[in-house]
């Protein structure tokens, strides 16, 4: 039985911590604060935006010399963190 409440308490306290962590489309308002971000850093489109906990992500994002990019940004400063070229 301490077994079974111990299990389901911690189940019950990672789950909302779990839950965050689903890539889900910013808000209009980050949105913005983003893609001024992704222009500040040299990026003229993109395809598409996700969020998370960790950060925001952009799926195909050119930069001026035409090249394409997956960039993942920092949560607060919208600075980026991490770019795979996706030719």
């Amino acid at each position: 039985m301490r077994r079974f409440v111990l299990f389901a308490l911690v189940a019950a306290l990672a789950a909302p911590a779990l839950a965050k962590k689903d890539p889900r489309p910013p808000s209009p308002e980050q949105r913005v604060r983003i893609e001024a971000a992704l222009r500040s850093q040299g990026y003229v489109r993109w395809s598409g935006i996700r969020t998370d906990d960790d950060g925001p992500e952009v799926d195909s994002a050119w930069d001026r010399q035409g090249r394409r990019f997956e960039v993942k940004l920092h949560p607060r400063t919208l600075k980026v963190i991490r770019i795979e070229r996706e030719d």
